[in-house]
């Protein structure tokens, strides 16, 4: 806050991106690597 001493310095921030693994079960119906696979076929990335 203002005026507790804290110097007036610049920071930077960086966004992180995860992925489980291909394996990881994200619920009954996928796992990362088949909705991973899904997603990047709708959005034309990947062909089916």
């Amino acid at each position: 806050a203002a005026g507790d001493g804290a110097l007036n310095v610049s920071r930077m921030s960086m966004p992180l991106f995860l992925h489980p693994k291909a394996e990881v079960k994200l619920s009954d119906r996928y796992t990362a690597g088949a909705y991973l696979q899904e997603r990047l076929q709708e959005l034309g990335v990947i062909k089916a």
